[in-house]
């Protein structure tokens, strides 16, 4: 499911992303929406290794419904993409999603000026692309999906997921954004062997050392230390207040070093590449 919710709100975005990576595809789409002022606008923007471009379309290019969404004969659902631009032509199907049990962002879905969903944290993805007039046949590639809605993104966040570890089909997410001063909200799920670890706020986990690079997260027993190192990014456009004027840097190849300990026993090292990563102005705490 795509989950539309729609508004008539000034000052209002609505965004999906779409993650596919292959051992010759590396890549994000993100559709979107928004509404400044009365003035309504539709995107798609492309980020790959190697670019990231910006479509703008008019509104009445626009249609969105729980399955889909489609803009100016783009169309991104739950049963895959049909995407076409200079850089890339995409035409893949999507295997089952992987949900989370339960809504990532818990009792901060109410009353937050940005709201976080995770459609799938994996599932499978065939077909056929062209990338840089380079045609390449999608037999055991990957994807993730997720979505943000409400008026802006946070002023400060770091954002982290990866599908590619080593010998494992684990999958990884992380969030943490300046909420509020003083406030730091936490989210945060590893998915291993069919086993779900979460770490958030809500449920009283707390981050032990947050810095570019490394952040060490504790929930009772349980102490999670993720390593990142970062690569190369490409600028994407961001919410202010539903428009689409900010620019962050989103690196689609960098590394992630995870190792999952209860009572000081190591649980799970995982080694994971082509990660996704974004560090927005957060306020390191060592």
């Amino acid at each position: 499911m795509i989950y539309f919710n729609g508004s008539n709100n000034n000052n209002y975005f609505e965004g999906w992303f779409f993650r596919i990576y292959s051992d010759n595809i590396n890549c994000a789409l993100i559709p979107s929406f928004s509404i400044t002022n009365g003035e309504k606008h539709s995107y798609i923007q492309l980020n790959c290794e190697n670019c990231s471009k910006q479509f703008e379309f008019d509104f009445h290019d626009f249609y969105a419904n729980e399955n889909e969404v489609i803009i100016g004969g783009n169309r991104f659902s739950s049963d895959g993409i049909q995407f076409s631009s200079k850089e890339l032509i995409l035409n893949v199907q999507f295997g089952d999603f992987l949900p989370l049990n339960k809504d990532i962002m818990g009792c901060f879905k109410f009353g937050t000026p940005c709201k976080h969903k995770i459609i799938s944290m994996r599932h499978t993805v065939k077909g056929s692309a062209v990338l840089n007039d380079n045609e390449i046949n999608l037999e055991n590639a990957v994807g993730y999906s997720e979505k943000d809605w409400g008026g802006s993104f946070p002023k400060s966040y770091c954002w982290l997921q990866c599908n590619d570890f080593a010998d494992s089909d684990a999958s990884f997410f992380f969030s943490a954004a300046q909420i509020g001063f003083p406030f730091l909200g936490l989210i945060c799920v590893l998915y291993v062997e069919g086993k779900e670890y979460r770490f958030a706020t809500y449920n009283f986990a707390k981050i032990i050392k947050l810095k570019r690079g490394e952040i060490i997260l504790k929930k009772g027993d349980y102490l999670l230390i993720i390593n990142f190192y970062e690569n190369s990014s490409n600028p994407l456009l961001a919410p202010n207040r539903g428009k689409m004027s900010r620019t962050i840097k989103e690196n689609l190849s960098g590394e992630l070093n995870l190792t999952l300990l209860k009572e000081g026993e190591m649980l799970y090292s995982l080694n994971g590449k082509n990660a996704g990563i974004e560090w927005a102005d957060l306020k390191e705490r060592r």
